[in-house]
């Protein structure tokens, strides 16, 4: 069902992912919520995008699947903690050259929201080819390092709010 004029259908939690978002939030999550359909509207006008469908709430975030401009697809991920958003947005533009990874089309910084590529399901993770990783030679110590083709070493550790892996050095 299309949400292009923002229908309730597409702005309500079941109670059990209320209760959730509440207990990872605290009680501004209900603030931030009740906000979001007019935030969701000026976002949908600065980067130009009809708002399709909402996406299941995940454990930080509310996700819509939104259309651009030109017609291809794409996801808007909103959430109430926007240093969650700045995080991942840095993460996902320091793994830009990896094929695995979702593009990050645009970013709000004093939001935390994302415009990322809409990704197909089905394509099964454990079938993809893994990246070598070893121990970090500038960082000894540190969790892994993502090895590239030409034997260059990107720098992680999962030190992410939600735990995802961050990557902090070149």
């Amino acid at each position: 069902m299309p949400c292009a004029t923002l229908p309730h259908a597409c702005l309500t939690l079941d109670p059990a992912t209320e209760t959730r978002l509440v207990s990872r939030f605290g009680s501004g999550f209900r603030d931030w919520f009740a906000a979001l359909p007019e935030f969701l509207e000026r976002l949908a006008q600065r980067w130009d995008l009809e708002v399709v469908a909402a996406v299941a709430a995940g454990n930080t975030s509310r996700v819509f699947h939104v259309r651009r401009a030109d017609g291809s697809p794409a996801f808007l991920k909103l959430t109430p903690e926007p240093e969650i958003g700045v995080t991942k947005a840095a993460t996902l533009r320091a793994w830009a050259d990896n094929p695995h990874v979702v593009s990050l089309i645009d970013s709000d910084r004093e939001s935390g929201a994302l415009l990322l590529e809409a990704v197909e399901p089905g394509s099964r993770v454990d079938r993809l080819p893994t990246p070598r990783r070893e121990a970090c030679p500038r960082s000894p110590g540190s969790a892994v390092c993502q090895v590239d083709d030409q034997g260059g070493h990107r720098h992680a550790e999962e030190e992410g709010p939600g735990g995802e892996m961050v990557v902090v050095g070149p």
